[in-house]
């Protein structure tokens, strides 16, 4: 069950991320976007654990 969890983390960590690239923000909003998203992931992640 852990390992299925951490896939799809994975997967749609990856997935916020190449869509933050794609829009192309200024680095400091991009690296803090991407801060808030893996934050509010990895809270969720371990909720459901």
């Amino acid at each position: 069950m852990k390992w299925i969890t951490l896939i799809c983390l994975l997967i749609s960590s990856s997935f916020i991320e190449s869509r933050i690239l794609f829009k192309r923000d200024t680095d400091a909003d991009h690296h803090k976007h991407i801060a808030d998203v893996y934050t509010a992931l990895t809270e969720r992640t371990f909720k459901g654990l």
